[in-house]
């Protein structure tokens, strides 16, 4: 095997020197960038966006992202979900199904009245729009290229 070749342990196929370095060293990362194809919009929201909203979420009404992917029915978990639809439909460009697929591959339906329910508890409900409002203000600051503009 060649010296610019490695094997993953457990895999037959060769890894490129130079894409084991990228991955390791983060001064490469501009350049691991160009070697790899671009991601879809979709992917960069799913690999950078998401994971960051649904903590966000979770903590604001005091759950784990585990508890907010449970699937339970609890007020309070649910109000969570419905904030983080609503953010991902004010933020992104994505669909519902899209949407569905990112969070608990869910139906597009179930979004739809997920982000009715969200409209209702930003008229209804302070808290909600309290969290709801500063989550979104936060994903801005910290994504402003992934997210769309107001």
């Amino acid at each position: 095997m060649s010296a610019s070749k490695l094997k993953v342990q457990g895999s037959s196929f060769p890894v490129e020197g130079p894409m084991v370095r990228a991955i390791n060293d983060a001064s490469y990362t501009k350049r691991f960038r160009q070697l790899l194809p671009a991601a879809t919009p979709e992917q960069r929201i799913n690999n950078l966006l998401l994971p960051t909203l649904l903590r966000y979420c979770a903590e604001a009404w005091g759950f784990s992202v585990e508890d907010l992917k449970s699937g339970g029915r609890v007020e309070s978990v649910t109000h969570a979900r419905f904030c983080a639809m609503r953010l991902l439909r004010r933020l992104t460009f994505c669909t519902l199904q899209s949407i569905g697929r990112m969070l608990w591959e869910t139906q597009h339906t179930t979004i739809m009245h997920g982000l009715k329910r969200a409209e209702e508890l930003m008229e209804l409900d302070p808290l909600f729009r309290a969290n709801s409002e500063a989550i979104e203000a936060e994903l801005r600051a910290q994504f402003p290229t992934l997210v769309r503009k107001p």
